[in-house]
């Protein structure tokens, strides 16, 4: 019996990664470029911080809009798994009147794809509305240019036909 080829395949499956690896070049802080973007309505600013280690994976979304300030706070384990987070609110809203449900819990799943180039979240949220609760999911894809400066990120929402997209600026 040839064990020689077993070896070489066992050897070749060790040694393929189970997801990508965390990419550095996502952390820092970074600025909407609202000429680039959607419309933030009814915000006039957002910055993000994101710190990204092979085990924690946190994303923090500042709102402004004159004295008016929000921020949502993502802390995660850096693995492919859906996660529960509370978060301070849903501020993407845009004037729909709907509102998080079951105390601001999320459930967030982190992914990084494309050998770290993209980190999806995939996020399912339960809604509060006139009409009841309307569970949603969105799934906000985050890439980064070559050169780390420039973060686009694209957001699809199943309450929403046409994505939302974010293009940041790293300062």
């Amino acid at each position: 019996m040839n064990l020689l080829p077993r070896f070489l395949l066992c050897l070749c499956i060790g040694a393929l990664p189970l997801t990508a690896a965390a990419n550095p070049a996502y952390n820092g802080q970074w600025k909407l470029d609202t000429t680039q973007s959607t419309s933030l309505d009814p915000w006039s600013d957002l910055t993000m911080d994101i710190s990204v280690t092979d085990d924690r994976l946190a994303v923090v979304r500042h709102y402004s809009a004159g004295t008016r300030v929000a921020q949502e706070t993502l802390d995660l384990a850096n693995q492919p798994k859906a996660q529960t987070a509370t978060v301070e609110g849903w501020w993407d809203n845009r004037h729909i009147d709907a509102w998080l449900a079951h105390d601001n819990r999320i459930e967030v799943t982190p992914e990084w794809l494309n050998a770290g180039h993209s980190l999806r979240l995939s996020i399912n949220m339960v809604l509060e509305t006139q009409q009841g609760e309307i569970p949603v999911k969105v799934t906000r894809t985050l890439q980064v240019s070559d050169d780390g400066q420039t973060l686009r990120e694209v957001q699809h929402r199943s309450s929403r036909k046409r994505p939302v997209v974010h293009v940041y600026q790293k300062i």
